[in-house]
């Protein structure tokens, strides 16, 4: 009996595998889901640190350094570039995971379908709504971050713009209800990023892949 089990579960192995695997390609699709989900992770770990970066120089433009407003407005406007950069390379990389976990899943299900033995398809086709249940939260989470993403953006470029053609003590101070927003709306970004952070460890987990930083 054990014996029969033992090679039930190693032929499932063998499907799933064989599921995941690109046709002429040595890599196979959960090696490049996988990679893809890390590269996430990064992206939303760097946007946290973005948003604090942008934070103190919206400090330095209401107090600016011995008064130099044009220097804090530079750094202001260096960090509102890099934090577009870091949204935009998000949102790529997001939009590519979702792309690539649909591919998989489907994939897997087509191929899954084609195993012979019973047992094997049974336990190829509950992996398979396991893993897409999981991975399914990462794109669930994701609407509130994009959402988060381009309300504080649009915010940055606002007060840049403004202070662009009123970079003057008076001009300043007429936008920091503005600006106190958009600390807000950067802090709303940050906890919308936390639930995706911890979905994506969820749906490694589910998909027998090791936590980031594992």
């Amino acid at each position: 009996m054990k014996r029969t089990v033992t090679l039930i579960i190693f032929l499932a192995s063998v499907a799933l595998i064989a599921a995941c695997a690109s046709p002429g390609s040595k890599e196979h699709r959960i090696d490049t889901v996988s990679a893809s989900m890390e590269q996430v992770d990064t992206d939303l770990r760097e946007a946290v640190m973005q948003v604090d970066a942008v934070d103190s120089s919206i400090d330095g433009l209401i107090e600016p350094e011995n008064g130099n407003l044009a220097a804090a407005f530079e750094q202001y406007s260096e960090h509102v570039a890099e934090m577009e950069r870091v949204g935009e390379q998000l949102e790529q990389h997001a939009d590519a995971l979702r792309e690539q976990g649909l591919e998989y899943f489907d994939e897997w299900r087509a191929q899954g379908e084609e195993v012979a033995n019973p047992e094997v398809r049974r336990i190829s086709e509950e992996r398979h709504a396991e893993s897409r249940e999981a991975f399914a939260g990462i794109s669930e989470t994701s609407i509130d971050v994009k959402r988060a993403l381009q309300t504080y953006i649009s915010d940055l470029r606002d007060i840049e713009t403004y202070l662009s053609n009123d970079l003057t003590p008076a001009g300043v101070q007429a936008i920091a209800p503005v600006a106190e927003q958009a600390r807000q709306d950067g802090t709303a970004l940050q906890q919308a990023i936390s639930p995706m952070l911890s979905a994506l460890n969820r749906a490694r987990t589910g998909m027998g892949l090791s936590a980031v930083g594992e």
